[in-house]
């Protein structure tokens, strides 16, 4: 599906920020079969009941979207389902910003191009290192932050935040949450929510 409509942009953000995993009668046929059939969401059996959860591709889509510098939000003209979306949406921007000690005004500033940092050339260098012998090019934040022990959490935690926005780096969740090591959790990075990335991509 090379452009999602206005009504099935609204389905994924509505599931994307509330969490929400409903019945599948929630939603309109027209409007959710082509979401199912391009892999953005599944059925899953609960009872009686067809639910929709989301699939990884939804979130990359999210992802993709919001590092764009072209990105918008098209939604349906008259859907007033989307007001508690994003009455959800900005309750929890609220909490993250609050627990990163962000204040709002450099939250919505235009953003400004600049130099790579010291610290981002050396995230770079060190997910080099990582993946270098593996096939896998993701780095777990847990293996990361072992590399760059020196670095404050905080201080990291920042830099992957911003190379994500620049579009440099990818954070992503873990698909299989019986993965989760202690020290994957205690390396996570959590984007307002619960909503928590254990890995980091680099991008070309």
């Amino acid at each position: 599906m090379s452009q999602l409509k206005p009504m099935q942009q609204l389905i994924l953000w509505n599931l994307l920020i509330t969490g929400d995993q409903p019945k599948m009668s929630v939603f309109k046929p027209a409007a959710r079969q082509p979401l199912l059939d391009e892999g953005y969401i599944r059925l899953e059996k609960r009872g009686r009941a067809q639910h929709v959860v989301l699939e990884d591709k939804a979130w990359d889509w999210m992802s993709d979207q919001m590092q764009s510098p072209d990105f918008a939000v098209e939604l349906p003209k008259r859907a007033t389902t989307a007001i508690p979306v994003f009455e959800t949406l900005l309750v929890r921007m609220g909490g993250y910003l609050r627990s990163h000690g962000v204040p709002l005004h450099e939250f919505l500033a235009p953003p400004e191009l600049s130099e790579p940092s010291a610290l981002a050339a050396k995230v770079r260098q060190a997910c080099a290192e990582i993946t270098e012998n593996s096939t896998d090019f993701r780095v777990r934040l847990s293996q990361l932050r072992q590399q760059l022990s020196s670095v404050s959490d905080t201080d990291l935690n920042a830099t992957l935040i911003a190379l994500q926005q620049q579009g440099q780096l990818s954070l992503r969740p873990m698909e299989d949450p019986q993965e989760i090591s202690d020290a994957d959790e205690q390396a996570a990075i959590d984007m307002g929510g619960g909503d928590k990335r254990y890995f980091a991509l680099l991008k070309d």
